[in-house]
């Protein structure tokens, strides 16, 4: 399948920025690739969770995901502060282990659901469209273009 997706980004002084993106992805919830078609100049970036809330969109509604589970947790910091001891992130577990954290807050580039190993990634989308209010960022609104199979 392929999305043809638009969003604005807001920078931290209240800019305004488009960004569009085409995104392949399977029937089984594999994104195979992410094309970015608009984007602005001044490196303003997407954070993982906006992404999460394109793919809880796009994403077949019924998603395998094997004995993976995901929880909200955080990354710790290296030199933790009153009120602020690690980064907001999502943490996939195995069997009962945790096996990798995603943190939510960090820019990346429109690679980022592509480079997720595809069972993390569907877990993830799974959780979220459950569990989305846990994560108290504002739930980011992208415009589906166009949809083809």
């Amino acid at each position: 399948m392929q999305n043809f997706v638009k969003t604005t980004l807001h920078s931290n002084s209240g800019r305004e920025y488009p960004y569009s993106l085409l995104v392949h992805s399977t029937c089984k919830g594999q994104v195979t690739s992410v094309d970015v078609l608009e984007e602005s100049i001044n490196g303003v970036s997407p954070r993982p969770y906006m992404f999460l809330d394109l793919l809880a969109q796009i994403l077949p509604t019924r998603l395998y995901t094997g004995n993976f589970s995901v929880e909200v947790g955080e990354n710790p910091v290296l030199n933790p502060q009153p009120g602020y001891t690690g980064h907001p992130c999502l943490v996939i577990y195995q069997n009962g282990k945790s096996v990798k954290r995603y943190r939510l807050d960090q820019t990346v580039g429109a690679g980022w659901p592509v480079g997720v190993p595809s069972a993390h990634l569907r877990a993830m989308v799974s959780w979220w469209r459950l569990h989305r209010g846990e994560f108290k960022a504002s739930h980011q609104e992208w415009k589906i273009l166009d949809t083809k199979i």
